[in-house]
Order: C-alpha cells, then sequence, then structure tokens
C-alpha cells in the first residue's frame, strides 16, 4: 500500500483533513483585523484537533517574527489531537522552529512540547477534543524528555516519531 492509499485508508477513518498552510495563514493575518493584542506576548494559542501542527508551527513562527522570546512564545502553544503520530510529529516541529530560530533546544522545551501538546484519549473522551477539559496537566517524564534530548542532540528527529 502506498502512502497515498495508506493516507486516504486513515481519513476514513480518523477524518484527518489537514489544513493546508496557505489557508492556515489566512486565518491568522484575519487575526490582525482585531488588533495587535492577539499576538501580545504571553497570549495563549489552542488548537483543539492539531493534527501534525499546521496552524501551530505557524503561530509559534509568527510569534517568532514579532520579536516574541522564542522559549517564552513556545510555552503559549497547546494542542491536542486523537492520533498519538501526529501529536509526536507536532511536537517534534515545535521544537524544529525553536532551533531554526537559533536556540538550543533544552529539556525544558521538551517538557514544554510534552505537557501542551497532547493526546486526546477517545476511551476517556468519546467526542475527542470536543469532550476534553483543556487542563493540560500532562507531566513529562524526565525519561521521555531525555530520550528525545539525546534523539535531537544525535540528529535523530526521524527516530522521534517512529520513522527511521
Amino acid at each position: 500500500m502506498t502512502t497515498i492509499e495508506k493516507r486516504k485508508a486513515r481519513k476514513k477513518i480518523t477524518a484527518e483533513d489537514f489544513t493546508p498552510s496557505w489557508l492556515v495563514e489566512q486565518m491568522l493575518d484575519k487575526l490582525n483585523e482585531y488588533g495587535e493584542e492577539s499576538w501580545e506576548e504571553g497570549k495563549s494559542f489552542l488548537d483543539p484537533a492539531c493534527g501534525t501542527g499546521n496552524m501551530l508551527v505557524c503561530v509559534l513562527q509568527r510569534k517568532i517574527k514579532l520579536g516574541h522570546d522564542p522559549t517564552k512564545a513556545l510555552t503559549t502553544i497547546y494542542g491536542t489531537d486523537i492520533m498519538d503520530d501526529n501529536i509526536k510529529e507536532c511536537r517534534l516541529r515545535l521544537l524544529k522552529i525553536i532551533k531554526d530560530s537559533g536556540v538550543d533546544i533544552t529539556i525544558e522545551h521538551i517538557k514544554s512540547v510534552f505537557n501542551n501538546i497532547v493526546a486526546t484519549r477517545l476511551l476517556k473522551y468519546k467526542n475527542g477534543s470536543l469532550d476534553y477539559d483543556f487542563e493540560f496537566q500532562n507531566e513529562a517524564s524526565n525519561e521521555d524528555a531525555q530520550k528525545w534530548m539525546e534523539g535531537i542532540q544525535n540528529n535523530n528527529w526521524l527516530e522521534l516519531i517512529g520513522h527511521k
């Protein structure tokens, strides 16, 4: 089965439909119509169906372009999804934005994405993120954070999300 065929089969099961970056940019541009307070430092952004993070990546990039401290900006980004692999990829993409901004990734960055980008368990939340309490009381384990830190330091980014 090809990647495209796998994606189509999975879409039938999960109803995944990723927002293209051009549309994300248009949506974020609309926030400017409501004033600059939308982009004030410390403002939080939540995507209740974040997938692989298309929206959250663009938000983080914009915050950094506006002069926000990359580390602080990362702590204001929240997302949830029903698919574990999407969550892993979203976390990794956000960390790459931090690295691309010229900041060395630390354990605290990794813990931030582990705590703020979480999987919604369908067995607990039958309606997915529609039922989720969004308290984000997820606690990143030191072991998981250290594993990711080692993977990043060894430039094994894809292994962190299960691709070799």
